[in-house]
């Protein structure tokens, strides 16, 4: 799958209504951690890892609330089994995502006639988007090229 696909997913979950602050905060912070990955690809088992990494690693790190003498008060088991509870389905829903195997494609040129003007374009063997012998990988449906450019 492309970084931008589970992006996209964990963007979506964190907009369901059923999320408290200390999910929402968490979920945020594994969508920043996937924003500064590099590379355009990534598997489902790191945005997995990514998930455990900030829902289960760091729950003892998590304080819930500041008592008066501003002591920070750690997590509570409600709190704990949320975060669990959330670790468990994200992972799921990731899992559940297309093939994270990268798939391979090539542009391919086409001569396009507008009027009298007559002028070339590449698109994407998989999934037609337009696009430039240039680039690496699709912007659409993240086929890594592997040459392209040929005119059909």
């Amino acid at each position: 799958m492309t970084r931008n696909e589970a992006i996209a997913e964990l963007v979506r979950i964190w907009h369901s209504p059923h999320l408290d602050l200390i999910l929402k905060a968490r979920l945020g912070e594994v969508i920043e951690a996937l924003k500064g990955a590099d590379g355009d690809l990534i598997s489902r088992q790191d945005v997995v890892n990514e998930i455990h990494k900030y829902f289960v690693e760091e729950i003892d790190k998590t304080p819930t609330e500041i008592d008066e003498d501003g002591d920070e008060l750690y997590a509570d088991m409600p709190t704990v089994n949320s975060l669990l509870a959330c670790n468990k389905e994200l992972s799921k829903r990731i899992k559940s995502l297309p093939s994270a195997e990268p798939k391979t494609g090539e542009w391919i040129r086409k001569k396009v006639t507008v009027d009298d003007l007559t002028f070339t374009r590449e698109e994407c063997d998989q999934c037609g988007r337009l696009g430039s012998v240039t680039w690496n990988f699709c912007p659409n449906c993240g086929a890594e090229m592997t040459k392209g450019g040929d005119d059909e």
